[in-house]
């Protein structure tokens, strides 16, 4: 299979939206293992939610659940109602 070229038919609005980076944060000796999701508008503007990871998922789907709360619990859920995660 090619490899995909953008934009393609699965994101076409892909420079249009919002980029929530995900991260893995390693167990400390104060807190078990996280994902943190991230949206960084500016230099002064961030939000950021975490997420402990499900061990009988994969390491994508412990990703992809940390951005859906992203999304289900950001304060611009209201304003944009309809947002979807096009890529993982």
């Amino acid at each position: 299979m090619p490899a995909a070229t953008y934009p393609n038919r699965y994101c076409t609005d892909l420079k249009s939206g919002w980029c929530i980076r995900t991260e893995y944060k390693g167990p400390t000796d104060y807190c078990g293992p996280r994902i943190f999701a991230t949206v960084e508008r500016d230099n002064d503007t961030l939000w950021q939610v975490s997420l402990e990871p499900n061990t009988d998922l994969e390491t994508i789907d412990n990703h992809r659940n940390a951005a859906q709360l992203m999304v289900d619990t950001w304060e611009f859920q209201e304003r944009f109602p309809d947002m979807k995660i096009f890529a993982v």
